[in-house]
Parts: C-alpha cells; sequence; structure tokens
C-alpha cells in the first residue's frame, strides 16, 4: 500500500487487482491461502509485492480474509453482474473504499483532470511535499482515470 501524506491508496491497478481476484475465482472456487495465490502468481510467499497485491484486493473490497482469501461478494457483482447497471455501481464502490480515490473523484466531480490541475489537488489535499507528490503522481493519475470511467 503506498502513501501520500495520510492517504494510503493502492499499489496496483484496479483492473489488475480484478484480474488476480477473478483468477480466484475461477481457479480456487473463490477461496485460496496466500501461499496458494503465491504459487498461482509466481512470486514468494514472504514478498513484498505479493503483499502489496493482496493489500490492493483488500482496499478495494475485492477479498476477504487474512491467511485464507475469500472473494468478496463485491467481487462477485463486479466479475459476474446481474446487468450492467450492477457491475457500475460494484465498480463505484470499490473506488471509493479508497479514501484518496474517493476524495479526488469528488473534489474534480468524477472527471479526470488535467496534469496541472490533479498536482495541484494532490498538495491541497495531501499536504505532501512536491516531489513525493510527483514520485507518486502517475499511478495515482491512472487510479483516478479508471475510475472516471467507470
Amino acid at each position: 500500500m503506498a502513501k501520500l501524506g495520510t492517504y494510503s491508496y493502492p499499489d496496483i491497478r484496479f483492473s489488475d487487482a480484478v484480474e488476480i481476484a477473478g483468477r480466484i475465482l475461477s481457479k480456487f472456487r473463490g477461496t485460496v491461502s496466500v501461499k496458494g495465490l503465491a504459487w498461482e502468481l509466481g512470486m514468494a510467499e514472504n514478498s513484498g509485492t505479493l503483499f502489496a497485491k493482496i493489500a490492493t484486493l483488500r482496499d478495494f473490497g475485492l477479498v476477504e480474509g487474512r491467511g485464507e482469501l475469500r472473494v468478496s461478494d463485491l467481487c462477485r457483482r463486479i466479475l459476474h453482474p446481474v446487468n450492467p447497471e450492477e457491475g457500475r455501481e460494484a465498480r463505484i464502490t470499490a473506488f471509493q473504499r479508497v479514501d484518496l480515490l474517493r476524495t479526488l473523484y469528488e473534489r474534480f466531480e468524477g472527471e479526470a483532470p488535467d496534469d496541472a490541475t490533479l498536482l495541484i489537488g494532490l498538495e491541497e489535499i495531501t499536504k505532501s511535499p512536491r516531489d513525493e507528490i510527483v514520485r507518486r503522481f502517475g499511478l495515482i493519475q491512472k487510479h483516478l482515470a479508471d475510475a472516471a470511467r467507470v
């Protein structure tokens, strides 16, 4: 989980997190151990990258549990919605679970702002130094663009 000021945000993109959750659902019937997920993703069981991916899955509300990860109802609605509106609402709910993304989405009224506007917004919201914002800007911009597409 990355941080900017007091705000945490996911280390990987939403689409990548949904893809991993989809693999858990299809290959493991919705439940897998952390060790099993590490094997599935070709990662070491104790790697920081694996824990970052799992944290992202949790942050978006796609999985629940600790040693054993279970695909959430929210994730099932994203992967297999009854209708397009249910899938859209589930995706919105997932993005709104992340405080920084929710705050940015509200501030910019669901639109992806230009680079300069987003940089200023991040500085005002997070109170972080500019060099820190610039370093983390790319991924946050992608998250916000993904949220705006929903």
